[in-house]
């Protein structure tokens, strides 16, 4: 985790959107894990976020964004990029302040056009990631992160080659 960062999980933590809003004002970079059912409740709390906050940056993560970049920002004008598959790295390279043009794996609006860098190789060791169930207390992810092969059941909202775990995660999970 990036020192100063918090990771939250709002729904199941209880915070309403008044609070998170509040919340929000002392940050200046956001990542909203997103997904099909969800996106448009996300783009109308990204918006409220950069009401509250209007230098608040605001990236989104997850299967539909990976799925869809385009789409989704063209959708989501409050949204400043967004992370296809993995983006464990590429949001911490943002937070330090790598130029966005340098990250690879993101997709972002410049001069009216939207951009696509270059896709990040898949993460070789997963391991080498916090351990999942920091991430499971923390935010609807479960430990997972993004790929282009699908080798455990995922959730039906979820495509195919979304979702991928370490064999440390997933013999874990089954403990």
């Amino acid at each position: 985790m990036l020192e100063g960062s918090r990771l939250l999980d709002a729904p199941p933590h209880h915070v309403e959107a008044d609070e998170l809003m509040r919340i929000v004002r002392d940050f200046e970079f956001v990542v909203l894990f997103t997904s099909t059912p969800g996106f448009p409740g996300d783009i109308r709390l990204a918006a409220a976020m950069k009401d509250s906050n209007p230098r608040l940056k605001i990236a989104f993560v997850g299967p539909h964004v990976t799925v869809l970049p385009e789409r989704s920002l063209r959708d989501a004008p409050a949204v400043d990029f967004i992370v296809r598959r993995e983006f464990d790295y590429a949001t911490v390279e943002f937070a330090r302040g790598e130029p966005i043009e340098n990250i690879a794996g993101i997709s972002y609006r410049r001069n009216g056009s939207i951009i696509h860098n270059p896709d990040r190789p898949p993460l070789a060791d997963l391991d080498a990631l916090p351990d999942e169930r920091t991430f499971t207390r923390a935010i609807s992810m479960s430990g997972a992160t993004t790929c282009p092969s699908c080798c455990t059941p995922t959730s039906p909202s979820t495509p195919r080659g979304a979702v991928r775990h370490s064999a440390r995660f997933a013999c874990g999970r089954r403990r």
